[in-house]
């Protein structure tokens, strides 16, 4: 294994996105975006490795997470993929909602007895095996990564007893409506208070709406790291997101 800057240049050279899904955060604040089996990877099983479950970005400690799951609905013999380059994209900002002052990438790589390395750009490296419960922490002591098997912690009201309510029943309502829709000049549908109404009580479940995650995993890459890896004294907020790129020829 290396922690060279030729090997990183070389792997953005082969890389050919096969997916990506943001979340954005400051260190005041988290906002968080889901996606389970709903992009076009899982239409490859080959390429389920590299479909974004979530992506997650706070502070804790003083240090920045960052979270991805990759994988849905894991079972316990799912593996990283060793054709995938597992990247957060973090750009520094001097305040929230203000343009890019620059990005730094975390790109990180597994083989097939799934040891990783993560590289934040060429300042920082670590490499080590998965499913290390401690994680694994650089050289530097600024980065420590933890890769493997984990309950996905997304919350998700999906289906109620009979399948006709939670978001799938929102969903089939709305695909149903969607020919009688009228929208408006932003090309946006008008959301009637009745269209309104039956999407409310779709959505609403006798407490506690049930977890239809509840006994999910995901594949998770974990990383927490000093702050100053991607801020400056001018830059101290970031906006993050995340993309699973497959290695070209």
């Amino acid at each position: 294994m290396s922690n060279s800057l030729p090997l990183i240049k070389a792997l953005r050279k082969g890389l050919l996105r096969a997916g990506a899904l943001a979340a954005v955060a400051a260190f005041a604040g988290t906002a968080f975006a889901a996606d389970h089996r709903d992009g076009p990877a899982v239409q490859v099983a080959a390429d389920v490795a590299g479909d974004i479950n979530d992506v997650y970005a706070f502070v804790d400690g003083g240090k920045l997470i960052l979270g991805m799951t990759v994988s849905p609905f894991a079972d316990a013999n799912a593996t990283f993929s060793d054709a995938i380059v597992y990247q957060f994209h973090v750009d520094k900002r001097p305040a929230f909602l203000a343009p890019s002052a620059g990005t730094t990438d975390v790109m990180c790589t597994f083989n097939a007895a799934q040891d990783f390395q993560c590289w934040v750009e060429d300042v920082d490296y670590v490499t080590g095996p998965s499913d290390v419960e401690a994680g694994t922490t650089s050289a530097s002591g600024d980065l420590r990564v933890f890769a493997g098997l984990r309950a996905d912690p997304f919350y998700f009201f999906l289906t109620g007893a009979n399948g006709t309510t939670g978001f799938a029943g929102a969903r089939a309502a709305v695909i149903a409506a969607a020919p009688t829709l009228m929208f408006n000049s932003d090309g946006c549908p008008i959301i009637t208070p009745q269209i309104g109404a039956t999407l409310r009580g779709l959505l609403t479940a006798a407490a506690p709406a049930d977890n239809n995650f509840a006994t999910a995993n995901g594949l998770a890459i974990v990383i927490e790291a000093e702050p100053t890896l991607f801020t400056d004294v001018d830059n101290p907020f970031v906006t993050v997101w995340a993309s699973t790129n497959r290695l070209g020829n």
